[in-house]
Parts: C-alpha cells; structure tokens; sequence
C-alpha cells in the first residue's frame, strides 16, 4: 500500500521536522515538570505492552485502557514518547489469524493484490514493525488518520516524506483536546464523525454500534468504514442504515471487480 504523500523537497521535511521536535521539547519539558518516577514508570510499561504483543487481541485491547486510565496529559506524554519510534525500522512479533493481511507488505504498483482482495481483513499499518505500530498507536490516542510510514519497497526518500506528513498531523491532532470516547459526545458531533471521511476506520467501528439510528446509517454510508463494519450494519434493525450498508458494500465490491 503506497503511501499517498507527496513529493516534498529536503527543505521543507527539515522545517517540518524542526517545528515537531521544537513542539514537543516544549511539551515534554512542561510534562516533566508535571511527572512523578511512577508516571515515568507507567509510560515505560505501556510502551513495553505494546511492543511486546504478540497478537491482534493483546494489541487492540489496550488503546481503550489507555482512554480509559490514563488523562490527558499522560496521554500526552505517551504521544511524545511514541514519536521517535516512526523511525525505526524493529521487527516484531506478530501472530495474524487466518484470512488476515497487512496491506504495506504487498506491491501495490499493479493495482490491489489478489491476496488482500481475497482477505476477511485488512489490516492498514505494518503492525510486525515498530515504526507501523507507533503510527497505529499514534492514531488511536489522537483520534485522527496518519500517513502509512513503514511499507514494502520503501525507499529512505519516501519514508521521510510520509514521516514529516505524519509529523504534520500529529501537530495538527494535538491542538485539539484528547477525549475519552464517543459515547459522551453530542449526537451532532458524532453524526458528524460518522459522516467525515477523515474519521479512522476503528473511530467508525466504534460509531457502528452508537445508539442513534442516524448516526449509523451515516457510518453505513461512509466509504471509508472498514467493510467488515459495512456488513455488519447490513443487518442492522433499522431499515435506513441497512439500505446505506448494502448500497456501500455494493460500492465496495465493485471496485474490487474493476480497480480503475
């Protein structure tokens, strides 16, 4: 799976990378002030969690923990230290179920890969390498989408390149408060989510379940609901979000027929 930036010149990937680290050596030094040794601690073990699952089921447990334990500056400081992580290049340990794939290790110059067409689940992020679940992670505690940073083929070029775009959305996300869930929001926040095509897919997943019939008929419509989350809503009790479930999956599928 490509990532989709664009080319960008060495100029501009120093500036962006410069206002990164310039950021959050700013915010790592107010949090430090903030840190007893038991956070430091606690930040320490999270990281060790999560480079050392050895699972999908151990890997996405824990970002609902993290929402759940943590506050907002210690989910701060998480970020922080996730950062340099986008630059490594680890193995990890990773057991996949069947019928499972990793889109960024297949060549996708040619079009989608027979192999992910024909999987039950995709999978976007490299989670076999740290710098893939660092993005994921990064992800799930900001709430927003990042650029794929580790894939098949990659050259040094474009991995710095979809490095600083990475860096570029995490500066965006964090100006933005860290909350802890949907299910407090107001229903126009959440219609609103559920309708954005920027929303991540587990953001979307999460939204398939709300209470609001609108708000999952919206999901059910949105072409960037993971599809698995799609057909599930294809037999949702209300009528309108089945008829949106079926007419995406149809999308879905045809574009699996012809890619182009």
């Amino acid at each position: 799976m490509r990532c989709p930036v664009s080319r960008l010149t060495k100029v501009s990937v120093t500036s962006i990378l410069a206002t990164l680290f310039a950021l959050l050596t700013t915010l790592a030094m107010v949090e430090s002030a903030r840190k007893t040794p038991g956070d430091c601690q606690s930040t320490e073990a999270i990281l060790d969690q999560l480079f050392h699952a050895e699972t999908l089921n151990e890997l996405y447990r824990q970002p609902s923990l993290w929402r759940s334990e943590l506050s907002p500056e210690e989910r701060k400081s998480l970020v922080v230290a996730l950062i340099p992580h986008l630059w490594s290049q680890q193995s990890l340990r990773l057991a996949l179920p069947e019928g499972t794939v990793i889109e960024p290790r297949y060549d996708w110059s040619k079009g989608i890969p027979q192999e992910v067409q024909q999987a039950d689940r995709r999978i976007r992020h490299d989670l076999s390498m740290a710098a893939g679940r660092a993005t994921w992670a990064l992800e799930e505690l900001l709430l927003c989408s990042l650029p794929v940073v580790f894939w098949r083929g990659a050259e040094a070029d474009a991995r710095s390149e979809a490095i600083a775009r990475t860096c570029q959305g995490i500066v965006a996300a964090m100006d933005v408060p860290l909350v802890d869930g949907t299910e407090r929001a107001p229903v126009e926040q959440r219609l609103a989510a559920a309708q954005s095509e920027d929303s991540r897919p587990r953001l979307l997943a999460e939204l398939a379940n709300d209470s609001s019939a609108e708000v999952r008929a919206a999901v059910a419509a949105n072409r960037q609901t993971p599809l698995e989350t799609v057909r599930k809503l294809e037999s949702d009790p209300d009528m309108a979000v089945r008829a949106a479930a079926k007419e995406n999956a149809r999308h879905a599928r045809s574009l699996l027929r012809d890619p182009e």
